[in-house]
């Protein structure tokens, strides 16, 4: 049994064999990290799909689409679905590039999730061009992180590594500095699917730390999760925290990893 020690909490977590859980695993994560991004990018308070059907400036109509279609994310993927071929629908009528950018990277997101991978990435990287012309970087980490998880999901690991890296950069131009790590999660598992363990669970680590600094517990939980479903081939867990360099203590069968010494 596998404890992670978050402030004062310790949460207990099973540990799998990585061989036969990967792809699990990997799937729960980037759910996770949909939440947060969602969590990050919708701040502007509750909207609803009748409040998208009945607003009429097409720019306002795009910026609920972007806060549903972040919701829909999470628990409804058929509505994201109707959502976005509704978005570009008007961005057709009105000619507007904007609406047709929210509209491709909504499209592209529900793609990555329902198989049609390739389609998907298509139209995500059609919406980040339009982001990267308009400087958008909230929005540019945000597809360089979908397309990320897109080439995750299909086993092109140095690929996702490139796009997390560069969700990471554009996360650094953008007004909330929690973008400036988010991307930190994908990079961490995909170093970790690479075959590189040691600088995955370091990266990890890394994003953990920047939650808790930013009181982002949920996020710093997840991490937690994550590592507790990892099981090394040849070395422990345990083992591997220390040869990259973090302090471990060991309580009977159960390791604790101390909140204040990470």
């Amino acid at each position: 049994m596998f404890f992670a020690k978050v402030s004062n909490v310790v949460y207990p977590c099973n540990v799998f064999v990585v061989s036969e859980y990967l792809s699990k695993i990997m799937k729960r994560i980037i759910l996770l990290s949909t939440i947060i991004i969602a969590t990050l990018i919708s701040a502007n308070g509750q909207r609803t799909y009748s409040d998208f059907l009945h607003e009429q400036d097409i720019f306002k109509k795009s910026e609920i689409a972007l806060y549903l279609s972040n919701e829909y994310l999470r628990n409804d993927l058929d509505s994201l679905k109707i959502l976005s071929v509704g978005l570009l629908l008007e961005a057709a009528d009105n000619k507007n590039k904007f609406a047709r950018a929210v509209g491709y990277a909504s499209l592209g997101s529900y793609q990555i999730r329902t198989g049609e991978i390739e389609s998907g990435i298509h139209h995500l990287n059609q919406s980040k061009k339009h982001f990267e012309l308009k400087r958008d970087y909230t929005l540019l980490s945000f597809t360089a992180n979908e397309i990320g998880n897109a080439y995750v999901m299909m086993g092109k690991y140095d690929l996702a590594i490139d796009f997390y890296l560069e969700s990471l950069k554009y996360g650094k131009n953008a007004k909330d500095e929690t973008e400036a790590f988010n991307a930190k999660m994908g990079l961490g598992r995909a170093y970790y699917a690479s075959g590189d363990t040691a600088l995955g669970i370091m990266t990890i680590l890394q994003y953990k730390n920047k939650s808790v600094a930013l009181y982002k517990y949920e996020a710093a939980a997840n991490a937690y999760a994550f590592l507790g479903q990892i099981e090394m081939d040849r070395e422990n867990l345990p083992r591997l925290l220390q040869k990259v360099g973090y302090k471990t203590g060991f309580v009977g069968k159960s390791h604790i990893i101390n909140h204040d010494l990470l």
